[in-house]
């Protein structure tokens, strides 16, 4: 090769390097504003944005082999900040992250075999989740005496997982308690308290047979607490209305409708003795 064809050579070389380059280089830079901005999501927790980001990205770009390793490397830190959430017991956070993995897990269809996890495990995670923080719920519910929401805090568990091991072990020990409660309440003479237990008890018996679990009360039991509480109370009322103690019958009778709402002759009662209360104040 002569000087002038070398020449020529080195100025043709340098002139496809340059338009490589100048087409390669805007590619680059739009990869890495993509890059930067998921892991902007991702830092700020807004995993979703993050995910639908590179959905984004790949529909632009469906060969680009690094689109599809840092989606790869983002979904797993994803994961990574469930299981420290998750590690921390901050079942709420977990779960919320849990289910926006389990929610687009059909986006992952085409690495899923790349990942360190499965959608078993992810519904595995999420159900932990949401029996540890239906527990939580369940114990302030019970520590403010309010025991149709704490039955109720199962409801959709059962749905979801009626055959599961763990939330039948919880369920019944949920049940067993507000049960006891009721027992120690109607031996104290709480018979508002026990009444009210009794009703709760009835009013979710279909959840109760659907758990198919055994406890030390049936049905008829608790019909038959509810109308010692019930005679008694009305008894009690009575006899307070006939000392002339108005404003005592009419609290002790307004109790039994906490677990006989529909009695329409204590509503009665409560109306007629209330009227009279007026009169005497007139």
């Amino acid at each position: 090769m002569n000087m002038c064809s070398s020449k020529k050579f080195f100025i043709l070389a340098f002139f496809l390097s340059w338009v490589s380059i100048s087409c390669v280089s805007p590619k680059n830079n739009c990869l890495q504003q993509i890059f930067d901005r998921q892991q902007m999501y991702f830092s700020s927790g807004q995993f979703q944005m993050a995910i639908d980001g590179y959905n984004q990205a790949l529909e632009d770009y469906p060969y680009e082999a690094r689109i599809l390793d840092n989606y790869i490397r983002t979904v797993e830190n994803i994961k990574g900040a469930a299981e420290k959430a998750y590690n921390s017991k901050n079942y709420s956070h977990a779960l919320g992250i849990y289910t926006i993995l389990l929610d687009n897990f059909h986006y992952f269809k085409s690495f899923r075999n790349s990942l360190s996890f499965n959608k078993n495990f992810l519904n595995l995670k999420q159900k932990n989740c949401r029996i540890v923080l239906s527990e939580i719920q369940v114990n302030n519910a019970i520590r403010t005496e309010d025991f149709l929401k704490a039955i109720g805090s199962y409801r959709s568990l059962f749905l979801d997982y009626e055959n599961d091991r763990s939330l039948a072990q919880s369920f019944s020990a949920t049940i067993s308690r507000i049960y006891q409660r009721g027992e120690v309440a109607f031996e104290r003479g709480d018979l508002v308290g026990s009444g009210r237990i009794s009703y709760v008890l009835l009013k979710n018996s279909d959840l109760i047979d659907r758990s198919h679990l055994s406890f030390p009360f049936s049905k008829t039991l608790l019909l038959e607490r509810l109308k010692v509480c019930g005679d008694n109370l009305t008894k009690k009322g009575l006899e307070y209305y006939r000392k002339g103690d108005l404003k005592e019958a009419i609290s002790i009778w307004k109790g039994i409708l906490e677990f006989d709402p529909e009695n329409i002759e204590i509503k009665k009662a409560i109306e007629n003795s209330e009227e009279q209360l007026k009169k005497i104040k007139k």
